[in-house]
């Protein structure tokens, strides 16, 4: 549970609030009759949460202090006043606090607004993290090269499913919790939170450039990747991989790595397989990519129907494939595996870039 600071000058609301806190589980922290001994204890104790009334005891109210604590500690305050004129209430909202409950109050009330302020803490909490995490992974993947770029995507994807289920998971708890309509908006912010987080962290691990085909053949980046996967998986890899002739375009090489790269993220995902194979033939008509797994394969249609037409890996496969000029074909069913293949015609692919 939480620590909480106490802000009241009135000593038997004060004992009458630890009381309930108490019960509820959380740890006073103390509590403060002044504004003054209310930054000193936020400094020195850490608090999770201040619960401050307006009208304090000494030659700073409430507000003064709750600015200093937020702009110090970064502290979360509830103010708790029967004090609540339009102009102190208009001063009070610039120091961003985290509610308002106002003098007398019900057990309800107070439960509901000091569960509704650690919510929305740990949602800026998550939500900072994951900024700091997204920033910290882009930047490596602008200097990443080879391997370390597979890994460091897979790490991403990994990274930030354990926090926005830890979210998921905190933001579910409140359902128990009695009087859910004032914690409803806090519910509503999480969610969306956790799925636009969501669904930015799967477009970077999506749209990362396979670097080494700008010096390396087509199935030795495969060939690469592969070993680097299994090793990861723990699969055992066969690779049956001949180009003969000139390369082909840059978009078809691209959109072919893409294919393998998702393909190899969904059967890490979801295959639980133990056995995969991959097949690379090339030459200067064609270019055909076969990719097989001994996995419990998945009702094809039906993940059609899921998805609704959402953006998801198949989408994204076809699509890639179909700008490239090739064609992709998916089959799989329960109990049979997974096979995919990308198939590129190379006259009337785009020519070469110039190098």
């Amino acid at each position: 549970m939480a620590k909480i600071l106490i802000a009241e000058d009135e000593y038997v609301i004060a004992k009458g609030i630890q009381s309930k806190l108490e019960s509820w589980g959380h740890e006073v922290a103390g509590i403060a009759a002044s504004g003054e001994q209310a930054i000193r204890d936020a400094n020195i104790d850490t608090p999770d949460l201040v619960l401050m009334d307006i009208m304090l005891k000494g030659e700073m109210n409430g507000i003064a202090a709750a600015a200093r604590i937020r702009e110090r500690a970064g502290i979360p305050v509830i103010y708790v006043t029967a004090y609540g004129s339009d102009e102190s209430v208009r001063e009070a909202a610039l120091t961003n606090p985290y509610g308002f409950i106002v003098k007398p109050f019900n057990d309800e009330t107070l439960r509901n607004a000091i569960n509704s302020g650690l919510l929305k803490k740990e949602c800026e909490q998550a939500r900072d993290l994951l900024v700091r995490r997204l920033e910290s992974y882009s930047g490596r993947l602008l200097t990443a090269k080879g391997i370390e770029r597979r890994r460091i995507a897979y790490g991403l994807h990994e990274e930030m499913a354990r926090i926005l289920a830890a979210l998921n998971m905190r933001r579910s708890s409140l359902r128990t919790t009695g009087g859910t309509n004032a914690a409803a908006p806090l519910r509503t912010m999480a969610t969306l939170l956790t799925e636009q987080t969501a669904e930015q962290a799967h477009r970077m691990v999506r749209e990362l450039c396979p670097v080494q085909l700008e010096n390396l053949e087509l199935s030795v980046v495969l060939r690469l990747y592969a070993a680097a996967q299994a090793e990861l998986a723990g699969w055992k890899v066969h690779i049956d991989a001949r180009e003969e002739g000139r390369r082909a375009p840059p978009n078809v090489e691209i959109a072919c790595f893409y294919v393998f790269q998702e393909a190899l993220v969904n059967i890490l995902c979801h295959a639980n397989a133990t056995d995969v194979g991959i097949v690379l033939r090339r030459n200067a008509e064609e270019l055909d990519l076969k990719i097989t797994d001994n996995g419990p394969g998945f009702d094809l249609q039906s993940a059609r129907r899921k998805a609704g037409g959402r953006r998801n890996g198949l989408l994204d496969m076809e699509q890639r494939v179909k700008y490239a000029g090739g064609r992709l074909e998916i089959s799989s069913a329960p109990g049979t595996g997974t096979r995919i293949r990308a198939y590129f015609w190379l006259q009337i692919a785009a020519p070469r870039r110039p190098r």
